[in-house]
């Protein structure tokens, strides 16, 4: 009888350790809790400049439209709960302005940054309604010499007024803004033919249009500082070639027509002879000189003798006086 061995394995079980990318949204996920436990942290981000709505406007504040504008553009890019967005805009505000929160704050108990940046446009802002805004905003046009990004700007000054009104709603602002852009610039501008040929008529947002814009409007500069030499250097060729035969041309007019006048207030009837700078035939120009009588009588006003010897009877002194400076007998 033979011993017969059993021999038995076991397997070891190996361990599947999760990917990197597991430790990453795990660290994203607590740092996102952190921040929503701890909103009075401050994680480094600019500070609103102090505005209190007194005029004149105090050194080392801003005024009432640049710093809505920027308030605006904060509230876009704080990525913190409304609490601290509120906080933030509250700590930039003193005097009448800061009197003018408190008030809504008694008034209205669950209000957001954004009713905080309507009431300080109720207090501080236009008085026009927002059917108004949109009436102004919808007749701004592009004006003469007036670059597109300039025109930009003012509409885009103009929208802000418009949602702090609640005439139309901010994530329609880009879509609003590309209408009037085509609907207002100068049909002259060629960027305004580019911005109307985009495909299915897409509407930029503001930081891609402004630079589109101002990208454009570097190039049309560049080549017309190329081109202004070359073009002003035509202009004085053709002043200078051209210009010498037109002044000739009136010069020689000109003494012409002194000419003309000289002649006829000396009372000569035929001035062309002597002005015209064609050659006359001389049949033409030949004046025959008419010769007066020299021996008229100033007794009958006969031709052909003389007082002394005419055959009529003596008429009274002065009863005939020739024309001319005759006066008789001395």
């Amino acid at each position: 009888m033979s011993d017969t061995v059993e021999v038995t394995t076991t397997s070891v079980p190996t361990t599947n350790y999760p990917p990197a990318s597991f430790f990453m949204d795990i660290g994203k996920l607590v740092e996102s809790v952190r921040k929503m436990s701890s909103p009075s942290v401050n994680y480094g981000y600019r500070k609103l400049r102090i505005f209190s709505g007194v005029q004149p406007v105090p050194p080392g504040e801003e005024e009432y439209e640049t710093w809505m504008e920027q308030a605006m553009q904060a509230l876009e890019e704080w990525d913190v709960p409304e609490a601290q967005k509120k906080q933030r805009i509250t700590e930039s505000l003193k005097g009448v302005a800061a009197e003018a929160i408190r008030n809504l704050k008694f008034s209205q108990e669950s209000c957001t940054a954004y009713d905080y940046l309507r009431m300080l446009q109720d207090e501080f802002g236009r008085t026009e309604k927002a059917t108004d805004l949109i009436f102004l905003f919808e007749h701004m046009f592009q004006r003469e010499n007036e670059q597109l990004s300039e025109y930009i700007r003012r509409l885009n000054k103009m929208l802000y007024q418009i949602v702090l009104k609640k005439g139309i709603e901010a994530r329609d602002m880009d879509q609003v803004r590309m209408k009037q852009i085509l609907r207002g610039a100068l049909s002259s501008d060629p960027i305004w033919i580019q911005l109307k040929t985009l495909q299915g008529g897409t509407s930029l947002q503001y930081s891609d249009l402004i630079k589109m814009v101002r990208e454009e409007e570097a190039i049309l500069e560049e080549k017309k500082k190329g081109s202004g030499f070359s073009f002003a250097a035509e202009v004085r060729t053709l002043n200078v070639s051209n210009g010498n035969s037109e002044v000739d041309q009136l010069k020689a007019q000109v003494s012409q027509l002194m000419q003309m006048l000289t002649l006829l207030s000396a009372g000569v009837k035929s001035p062309l002879e002597k002005v015209t700078s064609e050659p006359v035939p001389e049949s033409t120009t030949q004046v025959v000189p008419i010769k007066k009588p020299s021996n008229i009588c100033y007794n009958c006003g006969g031709v052909g003798h003389y007082r002394n010897t005419c055959p009529s009877p003596s008429n009274a002194r002065g009863s005939y006086r020739p024309a001319g400076n005759y006066r008789g007998p001395q």
